[in-house]
């Protein structure tokens, strides 16, 4: 008996504060979205980074430190 006590207790404090629970609810729908959206484009720039490297040809890219002076 005691889960459906829990159950009914839930159930009471969801539908006497009724406004709180959907917005807590939309919050979560919209904090999961944010993240999964977040995900998608890193994953998404990760690999058209990898496509535009793959299209420079080799396998070594070399990264040099300091500052390139343009003059003109």
């Amino acid at each position: 008996m005691v889960i459906e006590e829990s159950i009914n207790s839930a159930y009471e404090a969801i539908r006497s504060n009724l406004l709180r629970s959907l917005l807590t609810a939309l919050a979560i729908i919209i904090g999961t979205a944010a993240v999964i959206s977040m995900i998608a484009i890193g994953l998404t720039a990760q690999n058209e980074i990898q496509k535009s490297m793959d299209s420079l040809g080799g396998k070594n890219v070399s990264v040099f430190a300091g500052q390139r002076k343009k003059e003109g």
